[in-house]
């Protein structure tokens, strides 16, 4: 970690008693320069941080602000229980990817923690965080769950009105609720100038900078997360991530070969890995291997949508119609129209133009209702639904739609997500007979962060009905 000093010791319980252990260790000689054994009740447990943060304050000759020393004098709760039930939820945060069931899970956690004390500020914050997301993943996606979230970060702001952490869970607010990237870094700034080494400070400040298409800041701040908090498998899942849709292949294989080593059997970065190795280089039988065996995650896309692309990419069409019905339980989160959209594409591959009519036609009635708003995710259906238009042969109401898309979704918008939709776009206006338009598109993207590989592609069998345009050779290297 590049410290010059290292805290370490014990916490041991006993029904309402504790003993702690602590020792301040000259990283560098090893030498002890402070250690202190503290018998306590449990509920002076805090009284104990107090008293350890002050001793080695002292111990390394430090001077400490006044606004420092009441930070760490300050305590969270004085209710053990409520806080017990607060530091499970954050054990959970730090335990997995980030999705939907650890989303669920968290949420009574702390719906206890501030019904046991109300007054526990950074319980009401994480609360408004956990609503956010409720919000952002489609759990809850109403105006009423994004309403209880901006609540419970008020409550937060009355109780401790410089709470890094409120200021953090507003900026979420901004970002999953509103998509206002801007505002929401501007105030993860003044989160982190109060709280420079919170590593979920850093985490939110990465995914909300690669939205602006800041991607080596992105990388940055998400690289200090995990190196402040190596022990966080959510952090190096992001900066996987990052290092992949922003096209750093070359870290991201190495730091995709350190996880595996480290986390030889964890299905997501496996499945990053795999991806790597298919985008980056083509790879597609040391990708299979790496696949082989795992076991479907349901709470996570990441998994399928690897063994989705090998199966693409392989050409083997009957093992992609495979996963989707093994992947019914992930899948359900999604419209149905996005289910019935994969079978067509699996069917057109293939070359059952029939059956691919007749998925296609059911996704264009399931996706109708969701095609009418403008908001980012509204892009992703209205371009599932374009594509659908395109194998029925309705060019103009795929050309329409996806030209509706790419007008609707400038690069300043979000340079996350807004790459897919443009090269989904390119796709469709090219198979509607518009090709020059949509290579102009394509062009724009191809190893660019977001947007496609060489070998994306080269392998993607959506690709194949422009192997005979030289520009698109050109663009894949064929």
């Amino acid at each position: 970690l590049g410290v010059a000093h290292v805290v370490e010791g014990s916490v041991r319980r006993a029904g309402n008693r504790v003993r702690v252990t602590a020792q301040l260790i000259d990283a560098a000689t090893e030498e002890h320069l402070w250690a202190e054994n503290y018998d306590r009740d449990l509920d002076d447990v805090f009284d104990i941080q107090t008293d350890i943060a002050r001793a080695i304050v002292t111990a390394l000759q430090a001077e400490l602000s006044a606004e420092e020393q009441a930070v760490i004098a300050q305590v969270p709760t004085r209710n053990i229980e409520a806080y017990e039930k607060y530091a499970e939820a954050r054990a959970i945060r730090r335990g997995s990817a980030y999705n939907a069931g650890q989303i669920r899970a968290m949420a009574p956690l702390l719906e206890t923690a501030v019904r046991l004390d109300p007054g526990f500020a950074l319980a009401h914050a994480l609360l408004g965080s956990v609503y956010t997301n409720f919000y952002w993943l489609n759990i809850d996606r109403s105006a009423e769950r994004l309403e209880l979230a901006r609540a419970s970060i008020d409550r937060a702001f009355a109780l401790q009105p410089d709470l890094p952490e409120a200021r953090a869970a507003l900026a979420e607010y901004y970002y999953r609720g509103f998509n206002n990237y801007p505002k929401a870094l501007e105030e993860l700034v003044a989160a982190r100038d109060r709280f420079p080494n919170n590593t979920d400070i850093l985490e939110l400040m990465g995914v909300i900078q690669r939205r602006l298409g800041q991607w080596d800041e992105s990388i940055d701040s998400l690289r200090a997360a995990t190196q402040l908090d190596p022990g966080d498998l959510g952090k190096k899942h992001l900066l996987m991530e990052t290092l992949l849709r922003g096209n750093k292949l070359e870290a991201a294989s190495a730091f995709g070969d350190r996880l595996l080593a480290e986390y030889p059997e964890d299905p997501i970065f496996r499945a990053m890995r795999a991806t790597v190795l298919m985008s980056g280089y083509g790879q597609l039988d040391a990708a299979g291997e790496l696949l082989a065996g795992i076991e479907p995650v349901m709470e996570d896309p990441e998994v399928f949508i690897a063994e989705l692309t090998l199966a693409l990419y392989s050409g083997r069409y009957e093992d992609g119609l495979a996963l989707i019905d093994e992947y019914e339980g992930l899948l359900s989160a999604f419209p149905d129209g996005a289910r019935d959209f994969l079978r067509s594409w699996m069917y057109r591959f293939q070359g059952d133009r029939d059956a691919a009519k007749v998925h296609a036609e059911k996704a264009i009635e399931a996706l109708e209702p969701l095609v009418q708003s403008n908001d980012i995710e509204a892009s992703t259906w209205k371009l599932l639904a374009a594509e659908a238009h395109a194998t029925l042969g309705h060019n103009r109401e795929a050309l329409g739609m996806a030209r509706e898309v790419v007008a609707m979704n400038p690069m300043e918008r979000d340079a996350f997500e807004v790459p897919q939709h443009r090269v989904s776009a390119a796709r469709v206006i090219a198979m509607a007979g518009e090709v020059e338009e949509g290579l102009d598109l394509l062009a724009a993207h191809v190893d660019k962060p977001g947007g496609p590989t060489r070998w994306d592609l080269r392998l993607h069998p959506g690709f194949r009905f422009l192997d005979d345009q030289p520009r698109f050779r050109a663009l894949a290297e064929l």
